[in-house]
């Protein structure tokens, strides 16, 4: 062998030696880690997701003619909480296709009240009052992060409601939503109650409000033209009507509620939507 080829050789082995060195992550610099989420698409906000591709803020709620309220963001949904009947008047959150084939588990999680919210209702409120802690935002619905589905149970994010409704009824509604987003690849979800003036009350440090009603908002928000359906429920044991005869237009929760569900949206979109049922655009 000539003297360049062997020095030759010997540069190329350098070179080699080298390059597998640093993919090593030899040296002093620290190996390069990447998180990957566990579902298609980040675990961020709901301020961060829902100002999607068309620029619509779709999940703002405006409370200010509902009363006092403190909106307070998770990594799942957002509680806009009423001090006043230690329930939250309304939680909102987007549920995609992706998030619904989420694995986390619920087991051992116990439900309290959120220190960052003073004054939110104690778990042991409920305690015997022959209520259980029921869900606005569903823990079946959070199940693509650990922690999103952990803070479904903050008392922020509950309202007292009988186990017949919560466990069947109000169930049925629940999963039937989980259908659609993963038909429609993506959802806006508005949920909560609605109180009366002088409403029935548990609990044995705070006057925890007894809903007269329930009630779910559903946006197909990336759809094409987009759609919306709003249903009612009365808080009741034993319902087991039929989800469609539920269907009621979103001004009619307005006007039970006094908040301004898409709010962001164009006033002439708003009106299209909210007018009326819309549960002929909906398949069942």
């Amino acid at each position: 062998m000539s003297k360049k080829r062997y020095w030759i050789l010997l540069v190329l082995l350098g070179v080699l030696v080298t390059l597998r060195w640093c993919y090593r992550g030899g040296g002093n610099q620290a190996p390069v880690t990447v998180d990957m989420p566990t579902v298609d698409e980040p675990a961020d906000t709901v301020a961060a997701t829902l100002r999607g591709g068309d620029g619509l803020d779709v999940a703002e709620v405006d409370c200010s003619k509902a009363g006092r309220t403190v909106k307070r963001d998770y990594d799942g949904y957002t509680a806009y909480y009423s001090p006043e009947w230690n329930v939250p008047r309304c939680t909102v959150y987007e549920l995609t296709r992706g998030k619904t084939r989420g694995k986390a588990s619920r087991e051992g999680i116990l439900f309290r009240d959120d220190t960052a919210v003073p004054g939110s209702a104690w778990s042991s409120d409920y305690k015997d009052s022959g209520y259980t802690r029921g869900h606005m935002t569903p823990a079946g619905d959070m199940k693509w992060s650990a922690r999103a589905l952990e803070q479904t149970f903050f008392t922020t994010n509950i309202c007292p409601q009988l186990a017949e409704m919560n466990e069947n009824a109000w169930g049925d509604l629940e999963k039937k939503v989980r259908e659609w987003a993963r038909r429609d690849e993506a959802l806006v979800v508005i949920t909560g109650p609605v109180v009366d003036r002088r409403p029935k009350t548990i609990g044995r440090k705070h006057r925890v409000a007894v809903p007269r009603q329930f009630f779910k908002v559903v946006v197909a928000h990336r759809a094409r033209p987009m759609r919306a359906i709003a249903f009612l429920y009365d808080h009741r044991d034993g319902d087991r009507a039929s989800i469609s005869s539920h269907a009621v237009s979103i001004d009619s929760i307005e006007a039970l509620t006094g908040l301004d569900l898409l709010c962001r949206l164009p006033r002439s979109t708003q009106d299209t939507l909210e007018r009326s049922p819309n549960a002929d655009r909906w398949l069942w």
